[in-house]
């Protein structure tokens, strides 16, 4: 009479591999539900993203839109020049060199009785130029001697610029908060496997 089987224990057996670097008996995770975790969690990541840029673009749009109410008063031009800026990026075997051109203008003004003095060109945050005869050009608006209207912060006339240039205001945020909000929700409807 041969003796019974002995029972089966009911929990596999992990084995560690040493070479391989994997447990035998343990359940593989599927590769495309790794895929999906991963789309989940870079979509989460753009959408975060997106609302940082969005609040980044709202602080923006309403100083800009504030710097068009500052009360002006009566400049004097007292010398201008045109100084260039010159950016490097990249890496070693690729680096990109961009130059911008800004109009340094100095400028005279009073606000009740007291005097102040300016160089700020442009309203703040606004990009310099990027082509020298557009920064010429400004000098040639602004000469020496020239009464310009400039532009003030009526809590902090210290705080000034001379000219409000017709350039639209900063929408690079807004494109690439767009951008952003498209590939995030694209990529946590795939992770949840809406699409």
């Amino acid at each position: 009479m041969t003796p019974p089987d002995p029972p089966q224990d009911p929990l596999p057996v992990f084995r560690h591999d040493a070479v391989a670097g994997q447990e035998h008996g343990s359940l593989p995770v599927p590769a495309d539900r790794r895929g999906a975790c991963g789309a989940l969690a870079t979509g989460v990541v753009l959408l975060v993203v997106t609302v940082i840029l969005m609040v980044s673009a709202g602080y923006l749009f309403s100083r800009w839109n504030g710097f068009e109410r500052w009360p002006t008063a009566p400049g004097t031009v007292l010398s201008g020049r045109i100084e260039e800026k010159v950016r490097t990026s990249g890496t070693k075997s690729r680096k990109r060199t961009r130059r911008t051109w800004e109009p340094r203008v100095s400028y005279r003004y009073v606000v009740d009785g007291r005097e102040y003095t300016g160089e700020r060109t442009l309203r703040p945050g606004e990009p310099q130029y990027y082509s020298r005869a557009d920064a010429q050009a400004f000098l040639d608006r602004n000469p020496v001697g020239a009464v310009r209207p400039v532009h003030h912060d009526p809590r902090n006339p210290q705080d000034s610029f001379l000219e409000l240039s017709s350039r639209a205001p900063p929408w690079i945020a807004v494109a690439i908060a767009g951008a952003t909000a498209l590939a995030g929700t694209f990529l946590v409807l795939r992770g949840i496997g809406r699409i």
